[in-house]
């Protein structure tokens, strides 16, 4: 990038700012990318969870994470 040089960005919510590329197609790519990227991030962090407390159940919902603690049957 040179000195004085403008770059435009689209604001996506829960992906945040992405580049725009020369053509539409170039920005859908871009888009479609950060997309990937944020859903292989919640993958991720939903194994470490589920890892690291295997006791609870844990659920994805959207974009939030549920924690369920699994209740002991005592008879």
């Amino acid at each position: 990038m040179k000195p004085g040089e403008k770059k435009n960005f689209v604001l996506i919510p829960f992906l945040g700012l992405i580049e725009v590329g020369d053509t539409k197609k170039e920005t859908m790519k871009r888009i479609e990318r950060a997309r990937a990227d944020k859903e292989i991030a919640d993958k991720k962090t939903l194994r470490r969870l589920r890892k690291t407390f295997p006791d609870l159940a844990i659920d994805q919902d959207g974009l939030s994470l549920k924690v369920i603690p699994q209740e002991d049957e005592e008879l």
